[in-house]
């Protein structure tokens, strides 16, 4: 199996870091935004599992921990199970391609689409695998501003009237996680993926988020036994783990 080397912007931090929040990892934060159901790992357990063995807290913390072989990274403990992937229908288990598009950039929802769309497919452009079973990540045929999967009837009824007609993000006040002052269009969900099939997938949707703008994260829910759930970010997984 290809190794996957990436940098994880571990989200659990120490007081005075950066990432530090009261309302747990910068991953839950991005999760809670998009409406996919999450929850922190304590960062006491992290640690007990093995998984900082060789590396600081601190460092952790400061999100220079970086792995190299996703098939060791699993083996040490069945705690890595609890940041993996859930069922195969909850919207927990599939990837999620999200914007908030910022307004100073569009000025009107149906242009915040637009542009999202487009910020997209220009990322794909910049010496990524060619590969057919890709497709699914730059495919841009569906917008809505929910997540897609199971989650209920209301909203699977939400889910099939925005997929059968035209959804408008609404204009709210940022995600504290954005860092920004101006109003976005949010969150504009761009296609409909499943769960990654493998490594080389996660390789793939890391390599289109170093291509995207800032306003745009991505969720992925990890294989079990493989690799953990993380939000990614300009190509740095950010994890669901917190102090």
């Amino acid at each position: 199996m290809k190794r996957l080397f990436v940098t994880l912007a571990v989200s659990a931090t120490l007081c005075g870091c950066a990432l530090q929040s009261s309302t747990g990892s910068v991953a839950t934060q991005v999760t809670t935004a998009m409406g996919v159901p999450s929850k922190d790992t304590d960062l006491k357990d992290w640690e007990n599992s093995g998984h900082l063995e060789g590396y600081s807290v601190e460092a952790a913390a400061r999100g220079e921990l970086v792995i190299s072989g996703i098939q060791s990274w699993a083996s040490k403990s069945p705690t890595s199970l609890l940041l993996s992937g859930f069922g195969p229908k909850a919207i927990q288990s599939s990837i999620h391609i999200v914007a908030w598009v910022p307004q100073s950039l569009a000025s009107t929802p149906e242009k915040a689409k637009e542009i999202a769309k487009n910020a997209l497919l220009n990322s794909t452009s910049k010496k990524l695998p060619t590969d057919t079973r890709y497709d699914n990540y730059i495919s841009t045929k569906y917008t809505m501003t929910i997540p897609y999967g199971e989650n209920g009837p209301l909203h699977a009824f939400e889910q099939f009237k925005q997929l059968t007609l035209e959804s408008a993000p609404k204009l709210i006040t940022p995600p504290k996680f954005m860092g920004i002052n101006e109003m976005v269009y949010g969150p504009i969900f761009i296609g409909i993926h499943g769960a990654p099939n493998d490594t080389q997938d996660i390789e793939y949707i890391t390599a289109i988020s170093k291509n995207l703008p800032n306003w745009y994260y991505i969720y992925s829910p990890g294989i079990n036994g493989e690799f953990p759930k993380t939000i990614i970010h300009r190509g740095k997984h950010y994890l669901f783990v917190s102090k």
